[in-house]
């Protein structure tokens, strides 16, 4: 058995007619509906088969995260074209992340 995620994760069902913009947003708990939708999000897969690296890539991410916004004021894209998907084994920007940190 074969899934396409990138399919699974732009349902029109799931995620409303702009399925197919980037709008994080919906997961917000004061969204008018805040998103849930199970199994028809799987970034790490899920069941049994579920990703075993996934605690420590959340967690990884975490701190990262913490500590860029620890170390910097502010952030800036520097990339002025529009976003253009580059999809491989995962999906990424085609033209990478150009951005500029201000330093505290």
């Amino acid at each position: 058995m074969i899934w396409n995620l990138y399919s699974i994760h732009r349902r029109s069902d799931i995620y409303g007619p702009d399925a197919e913009t980037f709008r994080p947003s919906r997961w917000a708990k004061d969204a008018e509906v805040p998103l849930r939708p199970g199994f028809g999000y799987l970034p790490f897969n899920g069941g049994p088969r579920i990703c075993i690296g996934q605690q420590f890539a959340l967690t990884e991410t975490s701190y990262t995260v913490v500590r860029i916004l620890q170390s910097f004021g502010g952030i800036e894209s520097r990339d002025h074209r529009p976003w253009t998907e580059l999809l491989g084994v995962t999906l990424a920007s085609a033209y990478g992340t150009q951005v500029a940190l201000t330093p505290r």
